[in-house]
């Protein structure tokens, strides 16, 4: 677990000197508070995949997204919508979609297991999904690299992965906001 926390913090401070040496913007890796850095270790095969949130039009294609993910991202379509409140204010929100008021599809962790579950093929099923560890940073914040809790969307999508992260089950400002700990 400590392998993944360095690699992922590493990467990240990676991506920081890009941003700082120009090489790369802010908006392009998702934005000051969105741009997430995220690292997926398939425990069985040792490989690692990376992935970065990405601006919201850099989502997974429909026809690249492994169907363990498919089924889970149908399931909580029709599980919704789902209601929002202003994590500062408490006041309602429009309902939307997903949990997380965010495209699942957008975020770095579901990106990078994506691609670790479609090099092992179709047939993996949600019970191999203890294979995999997941390790996730906020790239660009204040002080940062700092650990990141996966969103309401990617811990339903994840369910079953190990991470070294928090995971919250409804977004903060949700009257049932619940944070999973993570097994680090």
């Amino acid at each position: 677990m400590d392998y993944l926390r360095d690699l992922v913090r590493q990467r990240a401070q990676g991506m920081r000197g890009e941003v700082s040496g120009g090489r790369a913007t802010q908006a392009g890796l998702g934005g000051l508070r969105a741009s997430v850095n995220a690292v997926v270790l398939d425990r069985r095969t040792g490989a690692v995949s990376e992935a970065v949130n990405g601006r919201p039009y850099h989502v997974i294609a429909d026809e690249d997204l492994h169907p363990v993910l498919a089924r889970r991202l149908q399931e909580m379509l029709d599980a919704g919508p789902y209601q929002q409140w202003d994590r500062h204010t408490g006041e309602r929100l429009p309902d939307t979609p997903f949990p997380h008021g965010d495209t699942p599809l957008r975020h770095a962790e579901i990106k990078a297991l994506n691609l670790l579950l479609n090099l092992r093929g179709h047939g993996v099923g949600p019970d191999q999904m203890p294979e995999f560890l997941i390790d996730v940073m906020f790239t660009l914040v204040r002080g940062g690299p700092l650990p990141a809790p996966c969103c309401a969307n990617c811990t339903r999508l994840v369910a079953g992965v190990l991470s070294n992260n928090n995971r919250n089950l409804f977004p903060p400002g949700h009257p049932e906001y619940t944070v999973i700990s993570g097994e680090r």
